[in-house]
């Protein structure tokens, strides 16, 4: 029994690290999102945006995705946490409509 929560237990450890590990932390200025995975950050033009999307969590908080255009070293698809906010709980964040704002101009 003891060795089957330790594999369960060494499992869900993987996924948690894996999840975590896809993270990156994304800001922006007028001119390009600055993606980094916290040992390095690349520099992505606002025009590179393809799409964005959201997934709205109620436990771990919502996850945006912005697909882009281009490679980067960090891939197509970026993945990132906004700032947590308790009124915001289960709603679209703000931060994707400003995204997406940019990609129709």
């Amino acid at each position: 029994m003891l060795v089957l929560f330790c594999i369960v237990a060494a499992f869900l450890t993987f996924l948690v690290a894996w999840q975590g590990l896809q993270l990156k932390r994304v800001r922006m200025d007028d001119e390009a999102l600055h993606i980094s995975n916290y040992f390095r950050e690349i520099h992505v033009p606002l025009s590179n945006m393809e799409h964005v999307s959201e997934f709205l969590g109620q436990r771990q908080g919502n996850r945006v995705t912005i697909t882009l255009r281009d490679d980067t070293p960090f891939g197509r698809k970026i993945v990132f946490v906004p700032p947590f906010s308790w009124s915001r709980r289960g709603k679209v964040d703000p931060v994707v409509g400003e995204l997406r704002a940019l990609i129709r101009h």
